[in-house]
């Protein structure tokens, strides 16, 4: 799937007056949020970071899918790395040190890895893009796990920066550029990794080059996005109905995502 939704008022997520949406459609969505807690280190944003990077480094996440497997896989499958790179881009931009942006995917082909729900929260820190996720689990799982899902706390629905997440069904493979942290009980976390586009790509991304060039709440225009998400509903009901071929609907999302980013 290409869409995104935010159903934040029926999640046990509370919604905030800080709390904005960046992109939703179809049960996926990605959106700007204060920070899990309060006593958090502040995020070094907002910062400028490209669409092709970020699609880099979401690639070179890999995960382990099956036990004594000789290749890794990607985590991200081609359509949520094209949308994620897309808004991430825009809300990294935007963002101010105290907020993270939570994010849900979910990819509608590749390998298991890549039909996993994907869930959790992304900032940058220390010249690093941080993935906190929530949950990696295979979809019928996530599904299923509904009411364990809600039994769950609010910061944790999302990822925690204290609390590691017990919805972690695929092994994330470490390298010299993807990272395990460590948190602050000194926990190396299996749910929390750090991708460095220095080690990746070997250059830094200065944060402070957002603050000079004066990018910020302009970044992402909330009339823009009304408009897009009107149109993608526009095309799931041609999609739906039979009016439209799942390769064009494909090929319309693509363009209209294209101008609104």
């Amino acid at each position: 799937m290409l869409f995104w939704i935010l159903l934040l008022a029926s999640s046990s997520v509370t919604s905030t007056s800080d709390d904005k949406v960046i992109f939703m459609f179809d049960n996926q969505f990605v959106a700007l949020v204060p920070q899990d807690f309060e006593d958090a280190i502040p995020n070094h944003q907002p910062v400028i970071v490209s669409v092709p990077t970020l699609a880099t480094m979401l690639s070179s996440v890999l995960v382990k899918t099956r036990k004594n497997s000789k290749s890794d896989n990607r985590l991200f499958g081609d359509n949520e790395i094209y949308i994620l790179s897309q808004t991430l881009s825009s809300t990294l931009a935007k963002a101010s040190p105290e907020q993270d942006i939570l994010f849900k995917t979910q990819s509608g082909q590749g390998s298991l890895a890549n039909l996993a729900v994907k869930k959790g929260r992304a900032f940058w820190y220390d010249s690093k893009l941080h993935l906190l996720f929530a949950e990696i689990q295979n979809a019928k799982k996530s599904n299923l796990d509904s009411e364990r899902q809600q039994a769950d706390s609010e910061n944790t629905q999302f990822g925690s920066r204290i609390v590691q997440s017990r919805k972690i069904d695929f092994t994330i493979a470490t390298t010299n550029a993807v990272v395990k942290e460590i948190d602050v009980n000194g926990v190396t976390r299996a749910d929390w990794i750090s991708i460095d586009t220095n080690q990746l790509l070997g250059y830094t991304i200065d944060p402070n080059s957002a603050i000079k060039n004066n990018i910020g709440e302009e970044a992402v225009s909330t009339d823009r996005l009304g408009t897009t998400k009107e149109e993608l509903a526009k095309l799931k009901f041609m999609r739906d109905n039979g009016m439209l071929s799942e390769e064009n609907y494909e090929k319309k999302v693509r363009e209209l995502l294209n101008e609104a980013y």
